[in-house]
């Protein structure tokens, strides 16, 4: 029972979190009132954010590798306070959004929204690829458990983190392990709403293109694992 609990929270914190990230996004281009594609621009901020969160988590652990073991539950508490209170605030907007997309729903992109909510479930799943679970999540759990990392003795895997490896600290505070593949669900989504955005008024091929597009066997190996490859870092 309690680790049905555990599941349920993980799932729902890591909702949570996504959201968070969004709503920050667009409230950056809001504030700098940009007029390009809002899909496109979402990915990308996200992106800037993720990368910033890196960064700084790196320069924290080149100066003390034990910090994130030391002040985990400080920092699962205040960004739990933080992120909930956000989506509190949000909630008439979602509420809102949620009423209009069902009343704009359209059954002409029945398989495409099949799919998406079939790769949803999908990243919601627990993490089981080998790349994840040798080094992608790994490393997380590490520099949690308050070990410094050696990257020639430790594990020669250690060679090839990246900014998602580092930002993977963040969730994990919040026992979330499979926050990329939710992210990773996310950049598809918004990639598609951009397709439509830009191309759907010149083709009228365009539901079947990206339904051959996304059906095909390798969007599931870059989807699932704990790294995100939509984006080179």
């Amino acid at each position: 029972m309690i680790d049905n609990l555990n599941i349920l929270l993980s799932t729902i914190n890591s909702l949570v979190l996504l959201y968070f990230l969004h709503s920050s996004a667009k409230l950056v281009i809001g504030s700098l009132k940009l007029t390009f594609s809002k899909s496109f621009l979402n990915i990308f901020f996200i992106f800037i954010f993720i990368s910033f969160l890196s960064l700084i988590f790196q320069i924290i652990l080149v100066f003390d590798y034990k910090f994130f073991f030391k002040q985990k539950e400080n920092i699962k508490i205040l960004s739990l306070i933080i992120i909930y209170l956000n989506l509190i605030y949000c909630i008439p907007n979602i509420c809102q959004n949620i009423k209009k997309k069902i009343t704009n729903f359209s059954f002409n992109k029945i398989w495409i929204t099949t799919f998406l909510i079939l790769v949803f479930v999908c990243s919601l799943g627990i993490v089981n690829d080998a790349d994840s679970l040798i080094y992608h999540s790994k490393i997380s759990k590490v520099v949690l458990a308050g070990f410094p990392v050696n990257y020639f003795y430790d594990n020669p895997h250690y060679l090839l983190i990246g900014t998602y490896e580092i930002f993977n600290i963040f969730p994990e505070i919040l026992n979330i392990s499979n926050f990329n593949a939710l992210l990773n669900f996310y950049v598809l989504l918004f990639f598609i709403k951009f397709i439509y955005e830009k191309f759907s008024e010149r083709n009228y091929n365009l539901d079947l293109f990206l339904l051959l597009l996304i059906s095909t066997p390798v969007i599931t190996i870059l989807i699932t694992p704990q790294k995100s490859f939509f984006f080179l870092c």
